[in-house]
Formats: C-alpha cells, structure tokens, sequence
C-alpha cells in the first residue's frame, strides 16, 4: 500500500517534474526513480554514483553548490532538524551539445514505516520563469539608456562590496560626470545629449573590462569600482577610461570632456556617503583644474 501510495504521488509529480527519486538515508541506495515517464522501483544504487552522474550534466558555475546539496551527511542533518531545501541551477538537457536549463530540486523529507529515515527529492523544468525572473531583475537593475547598473543597483551592490572586503583589501571609487552636459542638451537637444551618455557609457565599459563596475548613478553622474588593484594598476585603468573617451571626442560632432575624481577605501573608510563625497570634492578639483588649463591655452594662443 505504501509502495502504490509512493508511485501515485510520483506519478503526480512527474507532470511538472523531470525526475523525481526517493532515498533510503539509513542504507544510503537510491530506492526508485523516476526519469523522462518511466518509473523505476527497488532500483537500489549506489548514492555516490548517482550524485557523480548527476553533477555531469549540472553547470559548471553550480556543481559547487549542488554538490554541497546533495552531500549525505548534510541531508540526514537536515531530515533530523526537519528542513526542506530548494536549490536553482542549471543542466545540461543534451551530452552531444550544451543546451542548459534551469532547474529547481526540492529535498522534502518523510519517514517510512514510521522508522526508516527517507528523503524525496523531484525537481522541475523553470527555465521560463527563471528567464521572467532574470530579466525583470535587469530592468529593475539597469538604467535603459546605457545598460549600466542604476542608482537603485549602485547603492545595494556597493554597500555590500564594501562590507565584503577583508582587512587586507582595498576598492579604488571613482566618481565622473560630464563638463557642459546641461549646455548639450540645450543647444543641441536631448537626442544628442543622449548619444553622448551612450558613447561615456561604451568608453567606460571597454576600459574596464571585467577589472570593475560601472554605474550611471545620475543624468550625467557615473561611478566605478576597482577592487582589489594597485595604485598602478588604478592609475593605468582610469588613464585607459580617458584615452577612450579622448579617442570618441576626436569622432564625434561634439566635444566631450569629463571630470574624475577617485578615493581608496580602507577598514576606516567604507561608508558610502563619505566615498561619494570624499570622491566628489577630488572630482570637481579635477574640473577646476581643467578648466584652468584650458584658460591658460586660450591665452596663450591670444
């Protein structure tokens, strides 16, 4: 009875579940298992197999976590503090080619025969959902114009970057924005303003690279994060940020000048709003000084 009760409810579950399997956290076997509409009873392999076989197909970006799920010393500690465990990851649907999907596995547990530790794990196809999820997350992240990380993003994504880091590490915040900006899309309207943050956005994103984050925190305001560089390694960084932008300028109709200023943080400076305004006062030294040496060209040239 118990054995008809366990394959109708696997049956039922296998309308939304790509495998289902229950097992024995005593004996450590595999008791059935159910797989692409065929259900296998009494199959009683090895668990460390299954997880092997199983870990093959998952991600390599998730096969840490999935097997720190699957591991049997964690499941029995979980069976006996009575938890159920979801996890999200993604495998491989096809040995021949990678074609991944997400996926999520349910871990519930139950007790056979009133005495027999059991645990039933069945995990479904969410790869559409997921997709919903990932894309409304990136529009709730991103600003629309650039792609870059919004304010909203900026202020939650720094904050834990910079409870994240260890005593010995160190973040380098630069804070830009552009000269004239407002005088752009005065004269020659916001379209043209528009391509101008679009072109920033690109300089900024090529000199980068994977080395930081950018973000566009304002109209004209944008930030990035280097952690973990050395003052050369910074310096040789922002120096490529305007070489780009200097490079689009002498491509574009418009001229484009930006000002940067930029801070360390240390164990005693991780508070955002002393970075951003420690960074914005180096920021408009970097304007002042600009600006001046443009005053001294101008008469030089009279």
């Amino acid at each position: 009875r118990q054995l008809e009760q366990e394959i109708s409810m696997k049956e039922a579950l296998f309308h939304e579940a790509i495998s289902v399997w229950t097992l024995n956290l005593d004996s450590m076997i595999i008791c059935s298992y159910t797989r692409d509409g065929m259900i296998q009873d009494a199959v009683e392999a090895n668990y460390d197999e299954i997880c092997l076989a199983m870990l093959k197909i998952v991600h390599e970006d998730d096969a840490e976590m999935v097997a720190e799920a699957m591991n049997f010393t964690n499941l029995k500690r979980e069976f006996a503090e009575g938890k159920e465990q979801r996890i999200e990851y993604r495998i491989n649907q096809r040995h021949e080619v990678k074609d991944f999907i997400w996926v999520e596995s349910v871990f519930s547990f139950y007790t056979l025969d009133n005495q027999t530790p059991m645990l039933l794990c069945y995990t479904m196809n969410i790869n559409e959902e997921k997709r919903r999820r990932m894309e409304l997350k990136f529009k709730s992240e991103r600003d629309p114009l650039t792609g870059l990380y919004n304010r909203t993003a900026f202020e939650q994504l720094v904050n834990d970057d910079l409870n994240s880091l260890s005593l010995n590490q160190t973040a380098a915040f630069f804070m830009m924005d552009l000269d004239e900006f407002k005088l752009v899309n005065d004269t020659l309207g916001h379209n043209k303003g528009d391509e101008l943050i679009i072109t920033i956005a690109k300089c900024m994103r090529k000199a980068v690279g994977h080395n930081g984050q950018c973000y566009r925190i304002g109209g004209d305001e944008f930030v990035i994060i280097l952690k973990n560089k050395t003052a050369a390694e910074t310096e040789e960084i922002i120096n490529k940020v305007r070489c780009e932008i200097g490079f689009a300028d002498k491509q574009s109709d418009i001229t484009i000048s930006v000002a940067i200023g930029y801070v360390w943080t240390d164990t005693e400076q991780k508070n955002l709003e002393d970075l951003m305004q420690h960074a914005d006062d180096e920021m408009y030294k970097d304007k002042k000084k600009t600006k001046e040496n443009k005053s001294k060209e101008n008469t030089h040239s009279i």
